[in-house]
């Protein structure tokens, strides 16, 4: 019996060695299993990271083009009201959209052909003028109807400055503007026509 017993004893603690290395190796996986965890983790959150980044930027393409799409669709309206008027610099006008950019180009154009009119002297000079007063006066007219045109789709596409109905929307009064500055221009020259520079 007390040999059992020693036997026992002695097979206790190689069992116990070998139930502690079982629980060390058994450790030993479960940390190399939070290790792999934890490293797909960190793989799988740079990925997120990316994805983020790429949708922002395609998030960022898809509102250029949409501005880009939108501003095509105005031009293009505008560019179509141009050439049923008959207007032939519907691009440049499209490019002077800004009120003071309109009124210094109608104030160069006008200012150009001011001072040809003065530089030709000689029996030409009122010949000059008059053609010169004629094709203003034309110019006027298709502009003012231009004007008056993009002025009504303005109006009918809305503008968001236009608070009271009883106000005209600011391009609107932009293009009235830059008729003003037609008007004066060509009263200039027929008053200079009248008096007889050269």
């Amino acid at each position: 019996m007390e040999a059992r017993f020693r036997r026992g004893q002695k097979k206790s603690p190689e069992e116990a060695n070998q139930m502690l290395q079982a629980w060390k190796e058994e450790v030993e996986r479960a940390r190399q299993g939070q290790r792999d965890a934890e490293s797909k983790l960190s793989s799988l959150e740079a990925e997120v990271q990316k994805l983020r980044v790429e949708m922002a930027a395609m998030k960022r393409d898809a509102e250029h083009y949409s501005r880009q799409v939108f501003q095509r669709r105005k031009m293009l309206r505008i560019d179509g009201l141009c050439k049923k008027m008959g207007y032939k610099d519907a691009k440049l006008l499209m490019l002077y959209g800004g009120r003071s950019s309109i009124n210094r180009y109608l104030q160069w154009k006008s200012g150009k052909v001011w001072s040809k009119s003065f530089l030709a002297g000689g029996d030409s000079c009122n010949s000059y003028s008059e053609l010169e007063v004629k094709k203003l006066q034309q110019q006027l007219q298709k502009e003012t109807d231009l004007h008056l045109a993009l002025a009504s789709a303005v109006q009918h596409y809305g503008s968001p400055s236009s608070s009271s109905p009883g106000k005209l929307p600011d391009k609107a009064q932009e293009l009235l503007d830059s008729i003003a500055i037609l008007e004066i221009t060509v009263a200039k020259l027929q008053q200079a026509l009248h008096q007889g520079p050269c």
